[in-house]
């Protein structure tokens, strides 16, 4: 058994050490080191600090937060009166969709009559859970309470993380306004805070409702062609190793139970082995991109779609239901907007190739190094994008974690589910996403 805890080792991934640790703690929960050690693993977890563990461009992708619920669970048993981990505990039941359970803990901490940062944080976790789940009023309503706050000039050593912390709530209040409809509000509020607009979030946000207010949505645009499912291409992409064959062929499956007419389903990949014979091929073995940017690829008009119209899909897709929403709408192009940040999220896309091509025809190498991924760069070519109706699409990591097949099923309104960080569908054998996620 350990003797002393390593924060270094935990950090750093050391994965028999912290499979040690985890029986250490199971075994001896009472350690002279137990609440350092639940705090190092709650943090790895979360990939609050440490090590980068990069997969495919993302950070995230890694992140465990049912390992971390279960010692900051411990922990807050432990030593409720931590009112720093106990808002960390929050941020992990928001994160693991236990939403309700999240905004009564929230409540419950601001009766400490908290100040100062403290006070900001519950009320910036609070203002999250309630855009998370919808409930726009509540959220806008708190982030503007936050932004009340901001100081009129910044200590040089702090700028960073405050303009960050700041510019996310205005984002995310200009955001919600953009979805209403109220552009002219969304473009005042952010030209208020000018300075904050350096922020990408932020800028392209305000591109976005500039965009709208200028030009309306591409689906209101002339020429713009009704979604008709005989003539449509469903597009995935798989390069490199990360994704087997079965994740496009259960893809296909869904899609096929799920979707009418005569579509062409269509598989861009550098490695076509074990794909099903009924799914074309375009191989793009040559391409020097990997992870999602290599999802742009798709917008190259060369690439020899058989239809204009494309509906794409990451391979961490799970299809809970009728995709024949998307029937008979005028489509231009529409995308996912995440349900948590201030951006958009290309899990799921329709869309014409006559507005899209500028998207690869454009891209250089330094949007490559400037933008975290290829979903910030479809938003700066495409602001005027229309979203999906919202509760369409929904994020597994949104979803309670004890929701059940008939739930989903019986769920009227989302009808796609997309796995953008752990787990992914292959490694969910014990709940709904086994019944649905098959070849």
């Amino acid at each position: 058994m350990l003797e002393k805890l390593s924060v270094e080792r935990v950090m750093a991934g050391d994965e028999n050490y912290i499979s040690e640790l985890e029986l250490m703690l199971e075994m001896s929960p009472d350690t002279d080191f137990e609440k350092e050690a639940r705090k190092a693993l709650v943090n790895f977890y979360t990939l609050d600090e440490g090590k980068k563990r990069a997969d495919s461009g993302s950070e995230h992708l890694k992140r465990d937060y049912e390992s971390a619920l279960n010692h900051a669970r411990k922990l807050m048993q432990k030593s409720p009166e931590d009112t720093d981990f106990y808002i960390k505990f929050c941020w992990i039941l928001i994160n693991s969709g236990r939403h309700e359970e999240a905004i009564k803990e929230l409540i419950r901490i601001q009766k400490r009559h908290l100040s100062g940062e403290l006070e900001l944080n519950v009320l910036a976790a609070l203002a999250r859970v309630y855009y998370k789940v919808g409930d726009y009023e509540k959220a806008t309503s708190l982030y503007e309470k936050i932004i009340e706050t901001r100081p009129s000039i910044y200590q040089i050593e702090n700028y960073k993380k405050t303009a960050y912390f700041y510019g996310g709530c205005l984002a995310r209040i200009a955001r919600m306004k953009v979805n209403s409809g109220d552009f002219t509000s969304a473009i005042k509020i952010i030209e208020q805070h000018e300075d904050l607009v350096c922020l990408g979030a932020v800028r392209r946000t305000l591109e976005r409702a500039k965009s709208l207010l200028k030009e309306g949505f591409i689906s209101c645009k002339s020429g713009v062609k009704k979604v008709d499912v005989n003539k449509i291409s469903i597009v995935c992409v798989k390069h490199g190793k990360k994704y087997h064959s079965e994740y496009v062929n259960n893809l296909y499956s869904m899609t096929k139970k799920n979707l009418s007419g005569d579509w062409q389903f269509c598989c861009i990949t550098d490695d076509a082995r074990g794909i099903d014979s009924r799914i074309d091929i375009i191989n793009i073995s040559n391409i020097k991109v990997s992870g999602w940017w290599t999802k742009i690829a798709m917008f190259d008009i060369r690439v020899p779609l058989q239809h204009e119209t494309v509906l794409y899909f990451d391979l961490d897709t799970v299809i809970t239901g009728s995709l024949d929403f998307i029937k008979d709408i005028d489509c231009g192009f529409y995308i996912f907007e995440h349900p948590d940040a201030p951006v958009f999220n290309s899990s799921v896309m329709l869309f014409e190739r006559n507005h899209s091509k500028h998207i690869f025809s454009s891209i250089t190498p330094n949007d490559l190094k400037r933008l975290p991924g290829d979903q910030e760069w479809i938003e700066e070519c495409v602001p005027n994008a229309n979203i999906f109706e919202p509760g369409r699409i929904a994020l597994y990591r949104g979803l309670h974690p004890g929701i059940s097949l008939d739930e989903i099923m019986g769920n009227e309104t989302m009808k796609i589910v997309t796995f953008p960080a752990n787990p992914k569908p292959h490694t969910l054998i014990s709940n709904w996403v086994k019944d649905i996620w098959k070849y």
